[in-house]
């Protein structure tokens, strides 16, 4: 199975001056430079929040 890498930013503060954002943007350039073929995924819920899930 090919690798696959799902960045998940959930911190409130969506601007440069994030920590947490910069320091997962350094990983992400770091993993991907070592895994070119991969699949990258990235979802930020500050921006794209998740929708209530229902019983249904």
């Amino acid at each position: 199975m090919p690798a696959m890498l799902l960045h998940v930013d959930s911190s409130a503060d969506a601007t440069a001056d994030s920590v947490s954002r910069r320091l997962t943007a350094r990983f992400v350039r770091a993993w991907r430079e070592r895994h070119r073929t991969a699949e990258y995924r990235r979802r930020d819920l500050a921006t794209t929040p998740v929708a209530p899930l229902t019983a249904a």
